[in-house]
């Protein structure tokens, strides 16, 4: 065992979060590690930027195509890294375990097993909150995830309201959760290029005024809610764009192409239904106007901190983490959802002001730069660990 504290994402569900933390932990305290496999879109991400433990990783490297066959055999692998990891923990023993993600409680108990026996062996258990219930599940994995909740010695959370639901919905006690901002990502990126450059990058017409949501394509993300208000949209202003850039499950994007396709918006509607690579997030913002957030429900979401450090004014829904993020009428605008007339009008009014646009797009800056700093994120998360452990050494 390399580092006495190790941040835990085995199957590498957040890569690029997993990088800007461990990245920023580094910088104070060189005694973290990353336990995790390579991100298989990205395979050189990792390299020397950051210290990992060593691990099997193979399949990430195979370029698998089949979705359902790479899944499968990384389960199996991520099983017998968590059994070689907790051997070496017998042996090596950290001071403590953070763990990100635990990605097969919904499809089995085994990971409650092996984070009851790193706590048999004194090892210390942090948990981050991302999402207090898998998204698109409703309460069916709620008994799991009470069980690691309460099992876990500290939980990091992002917003005040997973604080609330872990207090009343999980019985966790108030004194072992922390809440910790994400951080922005991609930022540094492609860094300030101006609209004409980006759109002509992404061949994209840069006399038109865009409108963005990208990211992975999953029906709490309210792309149907976002549709509907965008039809409204084009009767003001039929010149304008609507982007929407993201992978996702096949049979619900194409009942999105379905939607598009009733309500008439093909013209409308730039769609790049693919995992869009790390180098061109950015450039789709700085090709769009407006970034916007549609979702029925979300705890927080690493996109809109990437929105506001790119400068972007936001549109979002009055949901979850977006409450407590989005400053209505300095930073974007919040909209019940479900309200379709108010969401288009507010993307119309934005669409006409580039004044407004402009400050809520550098009222968001200076957010970031403030308050969701990776290395504010770094030194809050030392203190967790120091407040466990009795120093962060």
């Amino acid at each position: 065992m390399s580092a006495k504290k190790i941040i835990v994402d085995g199957l590498c569900m957040s890569p690029y979060y997993d990088l800007y933390l461990v990245q920023s932990l580094q910088k104070i305290d060189k005694d973290i590690s990353l336990f995790s496999i390579s991100f298989h879109k990205d395979l050189k991400l990792f390299d020397k930027k950051i210290t990992r433990e060593p691990i099997l990783d193979i399949i990430s490297k195979l370029k698998i195509k089949n979705d359902k066959i790479r899944q499968i055999l990384k389960a199996v692998e991520y099983i017998i890294n968590l059994t070689y990891f907790t051997i070496k923990i017998i042996f090596n023993r950290p001071k403590l375990l953070h763990i990100e993600w635990l990605p097969l409680l919904i499809k089995s108990k085994a990971e409650i097993y092996f984070v009851k026996l790193w706590k048999t062996l004194g090892v210390r258990i942090v948990y981050t909150v991302h999402n207090i219930l898998p998204h698109d599940t409703g309460e069916k994995y709620k008994n799991r995830y009470k069980i690691i909740y309460n099992l876990a010695d500290a939980l990091i959370c992002h917003v005040e309201k997973t604080k609330n639901d872990l207090i009343s919905e999980f019985g966790v006690s108030s004194k072992k959760i922390n809440i910790i901002p994400h951080g922005p990502m991609y930022y540094e990126y492609e860094n300030g290029i101006d609209k004409e450059t980006a759109c002509r990058k992404l061949k994209l017409n840069e006399k038109h005024q865009y409108v963005l949501i990208l990211g992975t394509i999953r029906p709490y993300k309210g792309i149907e809610f976002l549709l509907k208000s965008w039809k409204t949209v084009t009767y003001t202003i039929p010149e304008a764009k609507l982007i929407i850039a993201g992978n996702g499950e096949r049979q619900y994007i194409n009942s999105i192409i379905r939607i598009i396709e009733e309500l008439a918006l093909t013209e409308s509607i730039v769609s790049r239904f693919e995992f869009i690579p790390t180098e061109e997030v950015p450039l789709y913002h700085y090709a769009s106007d407006i970034v916007v957030f549609p979702y029925k429900d979300i705890d927080q979401s690493g996109a809109l901190f990437t929105a506001m450090a790119l400068g972007k004014p936001i549109i979002a829904t009055n949901v979850g983490g977006f409450k407590e993020t989005v400053i209505d009428g300095k930073s974007g605008y919040l909209i019940n959802y479900g309200n379709c007339e108010e969401f288009a009008n507010r993307i119309i009014e934005l669409m006409k002001d580039e004044t407004k646009r402009r400050a809520f797009g550098e009222y968001n800056l200076k957010l970031i730069r403030e308050q969701y700093s990776w290395d504010k994120i770094a030194s809050q998360t030392l203190e967790v660990y120091k407040n466990l452990l009795g120093d962060v050494k």
